[in-house]
């Protein structure tokens, strides 16, 4: 009986049998995830913003759940748990109760929550644009919030003794911390794309190179560097680059016909997410389109599977079975999958998405 309770806890319900290896993780409805590898804990932002949204816990190693509404705060950015899970930073708009303004809050706040029962923790006001990046990087003892400011890129870590600082640079659009005090940031020089590398210790630009039209950095890969993508102009595809912070130096790993949208490197290879434009869309929907997942597995062996026509990211991997966490955060079915990393149920995972509760 605990065991049927626990499933039910953590698992939403599924209108037909899902392929094996292929589960719908927490509930429906979750708009953007986070998640914490040593505590199993996945942080959710669920609701409709921005009338009623809520933070949403699991911790999958309890079979444990909370569902809380801040009152007095709409949730509709980014988020991050601290590493021992047991913290929540959030981007989120200040309002009143009756604040006319709530359709679209501009007092932008960074909030420290405790995940355990809901508390906030601290108050960061950021103004009206919000955060680029939030995380808890291994080089930092808290978790760290990067934001636009009027005069630069600002960061801070949320501790006892908050320390932060001022990059010099344009404002990013998209932001990723890594391992080491380093950030890669998508910017605009000049109304010019360009990715930059920001040392966080003297808020000096280590490295740059300029993008045709856009570049996104995606994930941190365990050796330091970073993972990103690009759109190159001389061959008119996109490439996923692993590029080292202190040098600028990039390797290419990857080149598709499609944009690359999300990455992840496991201990079984690098999987990479991409649109496909060698398929139609014939969902009905005009705002899916078809996605291929691409493999390079540690032996050098290469693949591609068709994936979910649903917009999303890789938010982890479940260190007790090495399931893949991807978080799918279109409108039209948001949610959390944990996938089993072997080629079979990768492949089944696509459609199974697209088939939806």
């Amino acid at each position: 009986m605990r065991g049927a309770i626990l499933l039910s806890l953590l698992l939403g319900g599924c209108g037909k049998p899902l392929p094996p290896g292929v589960e719908r993780v927490g509930s429906p409805g979750a708009q953007a995830c986070a998640w914490s590898v040593a505590a199993r804990r996945l942080a959710c932002v669920e609701g409709a913003f921005p009338d009623r949204t809520y933070l949403v816990v699991l911790d999958l190693a309890a079979g444990v759940k909370s569902k809380r509404r801040l009152k007095g705060f709409v949730l509709g950015g980014g988020l991050a748990l601290s590493r021992d899970g047991r913290g929540v930073l959030l981007d989120a708009g200040k309002v009143g109760e009756l604040d006319a303004s709530r359709s679209e809050p501009t007092n932008r706040v960074v909030l420290s929550v405790d995940a355990d029962d809901g508390r906030v923790r601290a108050e960061l006001p950021v103004g009206g644009a919000g955060t680029v990046a939030l995380g808890h990087p291994a080089w930092s003892p808290d978790p760290v919030a990067v934001w636009n400011s009027k005069d630069g890129i600002r960061w801070t870590a949320f501790g006892r003794r908050p320390a932060g600082g001022l990059i010099d640079g344009p404002a990013a659009w998209r932001a990723l911390l890594l391992s080491e005090p380093y950030l890669v940031v998508a910017e605009k020089q000049n109304e010019r794309p360009r990715m930059s590398v920001y040392d966080l210790r003297d808020g000096k630009r280590t490295a740059e190179w300029r993008v045709a039209l856009s570049g996104a950095p995606l994930a941190s890969r365990s050796d330091g560097m970073a993972l990103s993508a690009r759109w190159m102009s001389e061959t008119g595809s996109f490439v996923l680059e692993a590029g080292d912070p202190k040098t600028g130096r990039r390797m290419p790993l990857i080149e598709t016909g499609g944009e690359i949208e999300t990455a992840i490197e496991t201990d079984r290879g690098l999987l990479v997410v991409a649109k496909d434009p060698s398929r139609r869309n014939e969902t009905g929907k005009p705002f899916l389109a078809p996605r291929v997942l691409l493999a390079v597995e540690k032996d050098g062996q290469r693949w591609s599977i068709p994936w979910t026509s649903h917009a999303g990211e890789f938010i982890g991997v479940d260190p007790k079975d090495g399931r893949l966490l991807f978080a799918v955060t279109d409108r039209d079915q948001p949610g959390v999958w944990a996938i089993s990393p072997h080629r079979e149920a990768l492949s089944a995972a696509g459609s199974a998405i697209d088939g939806g509760p």
